[in-house]
């Protein structure tokens, strides 16, 4: 082959391996922004859960420089005074007018990479609730989020509390509002 035709022959070859190249990384760009979070919000989460005992974890999730409320969010699907029981509302102290204990004992991190930001233990009867016609919500923890950062909350259920199932429950990971 002369000379002038081999040089041609190598800069063709060249510029179709770069648009292949230039090709295969948009293409996996475009896979990467389909794999969207079906369950995180604008700045938070709601995901449907399971309150089997055991552990749950949000994919990483973007933030506001805010306060954020944790919480578990069951919908009015059995009778009121069972579901406040059984998550465990207690308007003061001297509560509990239940027959039962309540049913949520919860380990709880707040992860940003590798490192824990906050943690705690919610259990027992509680006065963190806030509710509405469509669901009773118990807060179980609060974090402040970092404008930029990606967070993981991972949920240790140590209760097996799967017959709270039946309410359709929802980890709500939000920015605080009024009275959270």
């Amino acid at each position: 082959m002369p000379r002038s035709a081999r040089g041609l022959f190598i800069c063709l070859l060249t510029l179709c391996l770069c648009v292949s190249a230039a090709n295969a990384k948009t293409k996996s760009k475009s896979k990467s922004k389909s794999k969207r979070c079906a369950v995180c919000t604008q700045f938070g989460i709601d995901m449907p859960i399971s309150l089997a005992a055991g552990t749950v974890t949000t994919p990483k999730f973007h933030v506001v420089d805010d306060d954020y409320s944790i919480a578990i969010q069951a919908q009015w699907s059995m009778p009121t005074s069972e579901l406040q029981c059984r998550m465990g509302f207690a308007p003061d102290p001297s509560h509990p007018n239940c027959s039962t204990r309540p049913l949520i004992d919860v380990q709880w991190r707040v992860y940003d990479g590798s490192r824990i930001v906050s943690q705690g233990i919610d259990n027992g009867w509680s006065n963190r609730f806030d509710g509405g016609q469509q669901a009773l919500r118990r807060y179980i923890g609060f974090f402040h989020g970092q404008h930029k950062h990606k967070y993981v909350v991972e949920l240790t259920f140590i209760k097996n509390a799967s017959m709270l199932d039946v309410a359709k429950p929802h980890l709500i990971v939000a920015i605080q509002g009024p009275g959270s």
